[in-house]
């Protein structure tokens, strides 16, 4: 029997407390002009979802992720960050 994926619920739906946006460890901080930098947060109540957002377009919005697909791109980008 195929047990399938428990229903995640709506992302987009859940709110993101002022401030929750970060830097990641790795990004350039404050060099470059920012050119390479996206901000990302945790989405509360979620297990392991996140938001990312542009750092230098933040009023554009933001992609969010379930906590399965943050860890799946995550293992796709083990070894080519050196």
């Amino acid at each position: 029997m195929d047990r399938q994926a428990p229903r995640v619920k709506d992302l987009y739906a859940v709110p993101l407390t002022v401030g929750a946006f970060a830097r990641p460890c790795g990004c350039n901080q404050g060099t470059e002009n920012d050119e390479s930098c996206v901000l990302i947060a945790n989405v509360p109540g979620i297990a392991g979802a996140v938001a990312l957002q542009d750092s230098k377009r933040p009023d554009a919005g933001e992609l969010r992720f379930s906590g399965a697909e943050w860890q799946e791109f995550l293992k796709t980008q083990i070894g080519r960050v050196a």
